[in-house]
């Protein structure tokens, strides 16, 4: 995280996984549940919003200094797992922010433990994208499959494949490719995010149900130069969450909190403190 802020991190077990979490500042809980990316993509972002709130940063089952998990997990078992935290953590009426894959695990929270939390931000949620290759249902995931594989193995292609996030990659911060592959290489946790890549293509009836039925005030924040879940779907999420509010920022990909994270820290204080 950030020098300037002091993380205490935690060590719980939920659903018999091993987990960490970090916490910094104080006041009112606002939970930040990451992607594919893991909790690297906030280092940026969570020392700037600890200096408003007490951000809670877990790291989902096979991600950060987490366990990977005993079998394949599926967006509500993440979502369990987020209870879990909040439960062991004694966490009441958070706000709960995810980006990515995390936008997906905060909707399918918000539907199984609907008083458990006070608002949501999505930031470039995926749950409503569709993908014929990545989809595990059809016949071109076995042929995808191995070729997904075979990049999780291979530094080089990570950080190639990772460049696409970015609007501009010197934005991506010095260290951050190497240390994810570092965190993906320990048995188990290439599994566990190939396993959520499927996750984020699989469930899009679950998750426009829980989207339309979200009745807690949401905020939706977007990079206009989105090339993995493109700006078409905040406004599919728009449609869909009644009363939400979507906001889009220019010259930025998919790794938000990375290229603007004064905006994206900005925002968010504004949405919390004046609905």
């Amino acid at each position: 995280m950030d020098n300037e802020v002091i993380f205490t991190h935690h060590n719980v077990t939920i659903q018999g996984v091993h987990s960490h979490v970090a916490t910094a500042g104080a006041g009112n809980p606002l939970i930040l549940v990451h992607g594919l990316g893991g909790p690297l993509m906030w280092q940026r972002f969570a020392p700037l919003m600890a200096q408003h709130f007490c951000v809670i940063v877990p790291d989902l089952p096979g991600f950060g200094d987490s366990d990977p998990p005993p079998r394949a997990y599926t967006t509500e078992d993440h979502a369990r797992h987020l209870i879990g935290v909040i439960d062991a953590l004694q966490v009441r009426d958070p706000v709960l922010v995810g980006i990515s894959y995390g936008g997906q695990v905060v909707l399918t929270f918000a539907h199984f433990f609907p008083a458990r939390f006070d608002r949501i931000v999505l930031v470039a949620s995926t749950g409503l994208a569709r993908s014929l290759f990545l989809n595990p249902h059809s016949f071109t995931w076995r042929l995808v499959r191995p070729a997904v594989r075979c990049v999780l193995r291979s530094e080089w292609l990570m950080c190639r494949m990772g460049a696409r996030s970015f609007f501009d990659i010197s934005n991506r911060p010095a260290g951050l490719c190497h240390e994810f592959y570092i965190q993906l290489s320990a048995a188990g946790k290439r599994e566990a995010w190939v396993r959520c890549l499927n996750n984020a293509y699989a469930e899009r009836k679950n998750i426009e149900q829980y989207a339309r039925e979200l009745k807690v005030p949401a905020l939706l924040v977007w990079g206009e130069d989105d090339r993995t879940v493109r700006v078409k779907h905040a406004r599919a999420f728009h449609r869909r969450i009644a009363g939400s509010v979507m906001v889009t920022y220019a010259e930025c990909a998919h790794s938000v909190p990375l290229e603007k994270p004064e905006l994206l820290c900005n925002d968010i204080v504004e949405f919390i403190e004046g609905t």
